[in-house]
């Protein structure tokens, strides 16, 4: 488990978060924590929407470098760390979502150190 240290410093700097996991554009999850049930088909379903996504915008020369997904009850923030792997990172609507970007932004260095 690489990216425990990584992933617990998140939890613990964002307590709204519920779930962490490191996607391959293939849909597999190199590795993934979460107290939400449904988190890994929530993984499998949006691996594919993001993975369009990137391909739209790859299309006019442009990179995604995150999305993010809002619902009434949820937020999934989807950070791009390669061209093959993102950071998907499951939390509360109610988290503060500039503190989660400065958040993935310092860990996101480390992250794409590790996956080199």
């Amino acid at each position: 488990m690489i990216f425990e240290k990584y992933f617990s410093e998140i939890f613990s700097e964002c307590s709204d978060t519920k779930g962490i996991a490191i996607m391959g554009k293939d849909g597999i999850a190199v590795e993934q924590q979460s107290s939400d049930q449904s988190f890994e088909e929530l993984l499998i379903e949006f691996s594919d929407v993001t993975t369009k996504a990137s391909s739209i915008f790859d299309s006019r020369g442009e990179v995604i470098q995150q999305q993010i997904f809002l619902t009434e009850k949820t937020l999934l923030f989807v950070e791009t760390l390669s061209d093959f792997y993102s950071l998907f990172i499951l939390a509360d609507s109610s988290v503060n979502i500039g503190k989660l970007r400065f958040i993935v932004r310092k860990k996101a260095v480390w992250l794409k150190k590790e996956l080199l």
